[in-house]
């Protein structure tokens, strides 16, 4: 069919000339596709996500040694990457068949975001990688480097952007296309080429509202922020309270699931600009 990758080959050839895809059109259908089923998709965030909440608010932690703690850590690392690579998963048809205007089967969608968690968690895991090494290299910079530290710093996290940027579909390309990790990687690097200025914008408005949400949250809850230091509030460090820890992990799981829809919503934005494949068109990798 016209405007789909021709599968010959090790890549997709284009078939169609790319349209700008525009970063107010991918956040405006983000939320609005969101929003239309906001209750499904912040179900699923709690459900999936519950588990690192849990793992966060253990005892005794305190008292466990550094390698206990770092074995805590990896853990809760793990846990949580295979809950956002199933809430990514799960998200994908779902947000196909709301911007179709088609009902949501809920437990054929969670089955077939089951059938293929294995790949999406090794896409997740990648990704997740990718921000353990850039933290690791950021904290063994203070240990050197001198005046050249800040301009490694810089080119650290630009090829640590460049990099989430150019893979932030891979989770959706796994579901519809139902390729490997190695070649849902390089799809998502593909689709993504003359998009990541705008795919940046709307990763980081969203990150932008979910820290004015949370921080209004934990204000109005009661929270003493003055008392915080400006480079706290800024890098929304833990709460001090109860009411604002539990306010923190809300807007933490609303946001997962948002984010988790814009992947779809840029994947499906990116098929139709570069390939003119429609939503009905890609309902049909489910049929």
């Amino acid at each position: 069919m016209d405007g789909r990758p021709d599968s010959s080959g090790g890549g997709a050839r284009l078939r169609t000339r790319a349209k700008r895809v525009g970063a107010a059109s991918l956040l405006g259908q983000t939320l609005a596709t969101w929003s239309k089923r906001a209750w499904l998709f912040l179900w699923l965030g709690v459900l999936l996500l519950a588990p690192s909440v849990a793992l966060e608010r253990l005892d005794g932690l305190r008292t466990l040694s550094l390698g206990g703690v770092l074995v805590y850590g990896l853990v809760l690392w793990f846990v949580s990457t295979l809950a956002t690579a199933l809430l990514a998963a799960l998200s994908a048809e779902t947000a196909y068949l709301i911007q179709s205007s088609r009902p949501v089967p809920l437990g054929r969608t969670l089955r077939r975001g089951l059938a293929c968690l294995g790949a999406a968690m090794r896409v997740a895991l990648v990704l997740a990688a990718t921000s353990l090494l850039f933290i690791v290299c950021v904290v063994l910079l203070d240990r050197g480097l001198g005046q050249a530290r800040s301009l490694v710093f810089v080119f650290l996290l630009v090829l640590y952007i460049r990099l989430q940027l150019g893979w932030s579909v891979a989770v959706p390309v796994v579901v519809m296309e139902s390729v490997g990790v190695r070649r849902a990687l390089g799809r998502s690097w593909h689709l993504t080429k003359g998009a990541r200025g705008s795919l940046f914008v709307v990763w980081l408005v969203l990150a932008v509202m979910q820290w004015l949400l949370t921080m209004a949250a934990r204000h109005v809850l009661g929270e003493d922020l003055q008392s915080l230091s400006r480079d706290a509030v800024l890098l929304g460090v833990q709460p001090t309270t109860e009411t604002g820890w539990w306010a923190s992990q809300v807007f933490d799981i609303a946001f997962s699931s948002i984010q988790a829809v814009g992947a779809a919503v840029a994947y499906g934005a990116l098929r139709s600009s570069k390939e003119g494949v429609s939503h009905a068109e890609l309902l049909e990798a489910f049929e």
